[in-house]
């Protein structure tokens, strides 16, 4: 709608603030050593991170790591082919170095050191149109409750709240799918 010659300049950014990374010389040394850093993630959480049609790591998380990555001059290699509950047992066994999206708990904290978290989101419960609303986990008491193996609500509903009947999925699509 605007005129054909129209300037965006000042309207459009073109590029975000530089990334500035203070490292430690143990950090620094650290990655002269690791030039590959085998990333576990989750291969169907969409937008966050999602691995495509193609097999490439996708979403707000693989952005972010390209552009640590690019700026460490690292590349992270994900694992396409593990589901997520795979990718937190790989990551007990030391076969990844790094989850890219992930809850501390302090289960996980066992085996894996955690930063500060650079994206924070709330928890949501997807229901049918025949469920009425729910204000909390009191109102999940009795009822079955679809969750991925391994994501922090299957740990959270598991141990804080055992009258709540979960029901495990591979994927948030799988879960979904099984509302009808």
């Amino acid at each position: 709608m605007a005129p054909k010659n129209y300037s965006l300049e000042g309207l459009v950014f073109t590029s975000l603030k530089p990334l500035s990374l203070n490292l430690t010389p143990e950090e620094e040394a650290f990655i002269k050593a690791h030039s590959v850093i085998r990333m576990g993630n989750d291969r169907s959480w969409p937008p966050f991170e999602y691995i495509d049609d193609e097999n490439r790591h996708q979403g707000m998380a693989a952005d972010y790591l390209n552009l640590v990555g690019e700026k460490l001059g690292i590349r992270f290699t994900p694992q396409t082919h593990l589901t997520w509950a795979e990718v937190t047992e790989a990551a007990q066994k030391q076969e990844v170095d790094i989850f890219s999206c992930a809850v501390a708990t302090p289960k996980r904290r066992e085996y894996m050191a955690f930063t500060t978290p650079y994206l924070s989101f709330p928890m949501v419960i997807a229901t049918t149109d025949r469920v009425a609303y729910i204000r909390g986990t009191d109102d999940l008491a009795g009822r079955a409750v679809g969750v991925v193996k391994g994501y922090i609500s299957h740990e959270m509903l598991t141990t804080r709240y055992p009258q709540i009947s979960v029901i495990t999925f591979d994927s948030v699509a799988e879960g979904l799918s099984a509302l009808g």
